[in-house]
């Protein structure tokens, strides 16, 4: 057994399809320079999980020592099923660090639990496949999102860009150039279950449209492969503002990230666009050679703005 083992798993942007992607339809999704660090070390008789804002600390039968462990216990149960399935105690002492914004749309809890999952079977030399690591990722998902999509998971692990139809179901896009995205923080955290709810009782109570937004959406995918294979981001932008009308269509934009897509179009962006389940999170945009700057002008009108490179490696083992 190891005595220490340092993990990063990588956030997320999906780029074209969110929603859609519940309803069977496909996403494109791209793992991004900022994700989540756990560092996990050697423990004899408990398993300790300490966070930016909580901790809490099990003992070797599974019973909770802390008082209040229910933030992070969809971790540790998360933890404890890989452990009993391969035959060794769930003990360890973990650490999370994480430079993305929770709720933002950015699958932190995916990259929280695709970290933690991978460091420990490091530490205990748990030879983990990519499919067994989003298995037990998507546990803790389901305890923290009740319906999620598996694309959070996914992507963090596998890395790059892809195109995702559903679990089990994705494909690599190999893109000419990296792209590097402008990305906003409206300063609003949202829950994906609600923002999921909102868009399935808009298919059910208007079919038609729901349909012809569907029709209108599977255009914008495959012209959004071809330009991303290519990389022309010129036309990536354009879909990006076509994907977001019809995100907004459904339901998910609010004032704020309307606001947002505004502010960055008028700064002569390519294209805006929300990303995640909406109601709130990040706005993503793709500029010309002036990203940085219009980053830097955003940034002082939201909480937060800054420029993320996509395509980035998968879930690793850090030096």
């Amino acid at each position: 057994m190891r005595k220490q083992v340092k993990v990063f798993a990588p956030g997320k942007v999906i780029l074209f399809g969110e929603h859609f992607v519940v309803s069977g339809y496909p996403a494109i999704v791209t793992a991004i320079d900022r994700g989540v660090t756990v560092t996990a070390r050697k423990a004899d008789d408990k398993f300790v999980i300490v966070s930016k804002h909580s901790a809490a600390t099990w003992n070797i039968s599974g019973e909770t020592i802390t008082a209040k462990p229910a933030a992070l216990a969809p971790l540790y149960n998360m933890v404890r099923e890989m452990c009993l399935d391969h035959g060794v105690p769930c003990t360890g002492w973990v650490e999370i660090e994480s430079d993305l914004v929770s709720g933002g749309g950015l699958g932190s809890s995916a990259a929280v639990s695709v970290a933690l999952a991978g460091a420990v079977s490091i530490l205990h030399e748990i030879d983990l496949s990519r499919d067994q690591l989003i298995h037990y990722a998507l546990k803790a998902e389901k305890e923290f999102h009740g319906r999620p999509s598996g694309i959070d998971p996914t992507i963090s692990t596998v890395g790059g860009t892809i195109s995702y139809r559903g679990l089990g179901k994705y494909t690599a896009i190999e893109v000419e150039k990296p792209l590097d995205l402008i990305i906003v923080f409206s300063g609003r955290k949202r829950k994906t279950s609600k923002m999921v709810d909102v868009v399935q009782r808009f298919a059910e109570e208007k079919k038609n449209v729901f349909s012809e937004l569907v029709k209108l959406y599977s255009h914008v995918y495959e012209m959004a492969k071809t330009a991303l294979v290519e990389g022309d981001f010129q036309t990536v932008g354009r879909l990006f503002t076509l994907n977001h009308f019809l995100l907004r269509s459904v339901g998910v934009s609010d004032n704020v990230l309307e606001e947002i897509v505004k502010n960055l179009r008028s700064k002569g962006v390519y294209g805006a666009k929300l990303t995640g389940a909406g109601g709130g999170g990040c706005v993503i945009a793709v500029a010309d050679g002036r990203a940085e700057e219009i980053a830097e002008t955003m940034a002082r009108l939201y909480p937060s703005a800054w420029i993320s490179r996509t395509g980035v490696a998968g879930v690793g083992e850090k030096a």
